[in-house]
């Protein structure tokens, strides 16, 4: 079995925490599994990347000799093999899973799977507790697809609340329906350290809330002695709507259309990450 995790973004919780943002477009396994007896006669399978590789890059495990390919590919923007020595993946057992997800979920999710006692979620104040999460096993969404590709194989099936959409993309009910995010500058106009300002001079941090739909962002005062955010000092706000506007190029918070679509997530924005756990 392996497991990707797509459009993973680090979130920094405990309802926007002092540490910056950085936005990751990944697509690593994050959980492979080799099973011993069914090896021999599998289709491998290609995925798509979001990565700009413009060569060839091959890396062989010396203990397993599985060999991971890139391949550049401008008909499908960049492709990914993942190849076994016994070609391992089959193709019909490809499946996607569309939930919104973070990289806060990855701890608990390989606590759960390591057998460890489930992890609490942090109280607001953390500073007192020794183990905790602010983030969402991804358990419930392996057991999904797992349950899904592995149901005319079993007569036994743990089942799940699931619904499934087109392009073989699983959805897990009850799962979250945002995910947070945060990005500290200087100052509204460009300056040398932009994009990695010191915490002295952070001066403004944005906030930004996704969902299926919508990126969401506001951009405001921020104190660095308390760390603590001014809501009511906006400097801009952002909004792109995902369906026709994937780049987000075209920042629609100003238009007259969207001002529910901007009032409704700036009140889930302030809410927090605690509304979606």
């Amino acid at each position: 079995m392996i497991l990707f995790v797509p459009g993973l973004t680090t979130e920094v919780h405990n309802h926007h925490r002092k540490f910056p943002f950085v936005n990751v477009l990944s697509k690593k396994p994050l959980v492979y599994h080799r099973d011993p007896e069914n090896l021999k006669g599998l289709k491998t399978v290609n995925f798509s990347l979001n990565e700009d590789r413009s060569f060839d890059e091959t890396y062989e495990s010396s203990e397993q000799t599985d060999v991971l390919k890139f391949v550049q590919n401008d008909s499908l923007l960049r492709l990914k093999y993942w190849r076994g020595k016994n070609n391992i993946i089959e193709e019909r057992k490809a499946k996607q899973v569309s939930e919104l997800v973070e990289l806060v979920d990855i701890f608990p999710t390989l606590a759960e799977l390591a057998g460890l006692p489930k992890l609490q979620t942090c109280p607001k104040n953390s500073s007192y507790i020794m183990l905790c999460t602010e983030g969402s096993s991804m358990v419930p969404l392996i057991q999904g697809a797992s349950n899904w590709l592995i149901k005319n194989d079993f007569s036994i099936i743990k089942h799940v609340k699931s619904h499934y959409h087109d392009n073989n993309k699983l959805q897990v009910k009850g799962w979250k329906e945002a995910v947070f995010t945060q990005y500290p500058r200087p100052s509204d106009i460009p300056v040398k350290d932009s994009d990695q300002p010191r915490l002295h001079r952070i001066k403004i941090m944005g906030y930004s809330i996704r969902t299926r739909q919508y990126r969401y962002t506001e951009w405001v005062a921020f104190n660095q002695s308390s760390f603590t955010m001014d809501w009511s000092d906006i400097h801009a706000r952002e909004l792109y709507v995902l369906d026709t506007d994937q780049l987000e190029d075209n920042n629609v918070a100003g238009l007259q259309t969207y001002i529910d679509i901007v009032t409704s997530l700036s009140l889930q924005l302030h809410q927090g990450w605690r509304q979606q756990v």
